[in-house]
């Protein structure tokens, strides 16, 4: 892409901006590559929480958040 980072790319999903940014499954900080294989697609809020941890990390703090969505929480009476 000229004049932006060549590891970025926003895409339109509705009215809704997706920023999809290349991640390391096995970061290189843990030996990962850089090799076809060992590359995904993330959002770029994804890639934050990710990190350079293992993806169950990024599955387990998703299922987190998905449960916390599903709890109801009333206020007042």
């Amino acid at each position: 892409m000229a004049g932006g980072n060549p590891r970025k790319w926003r895409t339109k999903k509705g009215s809704k901006f997706w920023n999809l940014e290349i991640d390391h499954i096995v970061p290189k900080a843990k030996g990962g590559g850089d090799y076809y294989e060992n590359y995904q697609l993330l959002c770029g809020s994804c890639n934050r929480i990710k990190g350079d941890r293992p993806m169950e990390y990024l599955r387990m703090k998703i299922e987190t958040r998905e449960r916390m969505m599903k709890t109801k929480i009333f206020f007042g009476e």
